[in-house]
């Protein structure tokens, strides 16, 4: 990974080694500037975060973080669902919401996703 290869470090070092202990004192500082990845690619830490978590739900020796791992790939798809779903440009917006409370009843029953769902319907009864 280019991006997301601390993230990645970081979550699988944390599973095996948990008694780690959080400092209050900042050890590190960096600086943020047109030219840092941060910066110049904050989309590509995203999708390789995607990917890491498709790549743990893959590995039988991070079965612990299974449960999450499946939560996250199945928000993920959901929100793309939302997406693709609202700037469809051949579906009405009643047919747009209709597509999306059909789909509902498939996702998990959380706060964030009725929120973002909600988010969704309406921008589109808005636009």
């Amino acid at each position: 990974f280019n991006y997301a290869f601390d993230w990645d470090m970081m979550i699988r070092y944390l599973l095996f080694v948990p008694g780690v202990k959080y400092l209050e004192d900042v050890l590190v500082n960096f600086r943020l500037h047109t030219a840092s990845k941060t910066v110049a690619a904050a989309d590509k830490f995203s999708e390789e975060e995607q990917l890491i978590i498709e790549a743990l739900y893959a590995n039988p020796v991070y079965k612990e973080l299974h449960p999450v791992c499946k939560y996250k790939i199945d928000r993920a798809a959901w929100t793309k669902f939302l997406t693709d779903t609202a700037i469809s440009t051949h579906l009405s917006k009643v047919k747009k919401i209709y597509t999306i409370l059909t789909h509902l009843n498939k996702q998990p029953a959380d706060a964030k996703i009725t929120r973002m769902t909600l988010g969704v319907i309406k921008q589109i009864l808005l636009t």
